[in-house]
Order: C-alpha cells, then structure tokens, then sequence
C-alpha cells in the first residue's frame, strides 16, 4: 500500500514521528482514499476505473485498526447505494462465480474423503507439470 502505519523511523526505534503519528497519517489517508472511492462509485465511474481503484488505492480503516482494501461485498454495497448498475452488476457476477467455484469444491470433497478427493479434482493447465521429455 503506497502507505503504512508501521514505516520505519516512527515508534519505539526513535524516529521524529511517533507510533500515534504514523497511525494518525495512515487513518487519515484511509479518510481521503475511501471517500475518493466514495465519490468515484456516486459519480457512477466506469466499473473498470472502480475496480482499479477498488483493488489498489482505495483503502478504509479496519475493525483490526489496520488499512485494509475494500472487498467486493463492501464495493457492492456503495454500488446498491447509489444505484450504479452496471457495478453492482459486476461485483455480484464476480461473487457468484466465486461461490460457484467453492460450491463445486464442497460438493466434489466430502468430510470423509478429504484427502483422497484431492488428487481426483482437474488440475488448471498452469498447474499441470511441464513435459520435459520432448515426446509430446
């Protein structure tokens, strides 16, 4: 993140800033980042644009008290609010295929065939070993 409450030369090592400074500075550039995405969603941006924005600059404060990028559950729900359609369109396609995929898992792995149930899932091709023989 182009920012962080834990930089050094703040806190304990003696740097001018304090702990409380860094973390002051990193709340507050959540403020600014979070309601530029905030504005960007109201504003009914492209949805490419909000993604960027989403997945690299957008940040909020977390109930950890650490910065924390927004997740498509917290983007829809801006979406829904200011009726950005074609968002909320995306972000809800984008989490359907997600849970299609894990319900895909859980049905293919039963509790009691975890381990084995593995080896018979289909490996993506950038999985698959690479065929170093030459013969094909």
């Amino acid at each position: 993140m182009p920012w962080d409450a834990r930089r050094p030369g703040g806190g304990a090592d003696g740097g001018p800033e304090g702990a409380g400074a860094a973390r002051s500075q990193a709340q507050k550039q959540c403020r600014k980042s979070s309601f530029a995405f905030y504005q960007a969603v109201r504003d009914l941006l492209p949805v490419w644009l909000l993604e960027d924005m989403r997945a690299s600059e957008a940040f909020h404060w977390d109930e950890r008290g650490r910065a924390a990028a927004y997740s498509p559950s917290e983007a829809l729900l801006y979406a829904l609010v200011h009726d950005h359609q074609a968002y909320a369109h995306y972000l809800l396609a984008t989490e359907a295929n997600m849970g299609m995929g894990f319900g895909v898992l859980v049905t293919a792995i039963s509790p009691g065939r975890f381990p084995e149930a593995l080896d018979e899932l289909p490996l993506p091709p950038f999985l698959q070993p690479l065929d170093l023989t030459g013969k094909g």
